[in-house]
């Protein structure tokens, strides 16, 4: 069933009018997962149908006025028509019955999901990451360092760069950072794991122990910055503000 009715024709996500979110098999997984666990899940970072990377949090929502089985539509995406099998009383309550909670002694089925999606660059600017490669801080004299940050279960749609999502200008995801100084941020609930990756811009250089803890720090502050932002979205979502 299409899932952008409120999207038009003079608006900057046209692409994703008539996309049919239990058809596409990039998305189905992600979504039946969340309508099966009757609680709120953030998807991505994920390429988006629009275009540009983002994460899309979705929470599932349930009521007796909804038909008792998702009705489905084909989609057609490259010249190819997917479709789900919901033809037979066996494929219908596999595929397309998801039941969710009695309300008032009624039952209820999914009707459909509330919606938050936030650019990745957005998240990038929250966490001051430019300043790495903008000489912004100086530690013994290295002022301009190369970054990767990347999901560390990427979703399909990045599997071809490594998960990589946000990196700096002269570091393209096909490039290898030299022994990076590598540290890792998680939400272990909502399946959300990123990992920061950073290496001088120039090679390192021959410096003291105290090159090391000051880099590290500044590794952990602006990681720290992300976890930061990921508990913002996640409490919105938690308390339904979409």
């Amino acid at each position: 069933t299409h899932i952008c009715p409120l999207v038009d024709d003079t608006q900057d996500n046209t692409a994703v009018i008539g996309h049919a979110l239990f058809v596409d098999p990039a998305r189905r997984a992600g979504a039946v997962s969340a309508i099966v666990a009757q609680t709120a899940a953030i998807i991505g970072p994920v390429v988006l149908l629009q275009g540009g990377v983002g994460l899309i949090a979705r929470l599932p929502i349930f009521t007796h006025f909804a038909p008792e089985f998702v009705p489905v539509e084909p989609w057609t995406k490259n010249n190819v028509t997917y479709t789900v099998d919901c033809d037979t009383n066996e494929t219908r309550y596999e595929n397309c019955y998801f039941p969710g909670p009695d309300y008032k002694g009624m039952k209820t089925h999914f009707w459909g999901f509330a919606t938050m999606l936030t650019l990745v660059d957005v998240v990038v600017k929250e966490i001051h990451l430019a300043a790495l490669e903008e000489g912004a801080t100086s530690i013994e004299g290295v002022r301009h360092y190369d970054y990767h940050l990347r999901a560390a279960q990427p979703h399909a749609s990045l599997a071809d760069v490594g998960g990589v999502f946000a990196y700096s200008s002269t570091a393209p995801p096909s490039k290898q950072l030299p022994n990076p100084v590598v540290v890792s941020a998680s939400i272990p609930q909502y399946n959300m794991e990123w990992v920061l990756s950073v290496a001088p811009r120039d090679g390192w250089p021959r410096t003291s122990a105290n090159f090391w803890r000051d880099l590290v720090v500044l590794v952990l502050v602006t990681i720290g910055s992300g976890v930061a932002f990921m508990i913002f979205v996640v409490g919105g979502v938690r308390q339904g503000h979409l």
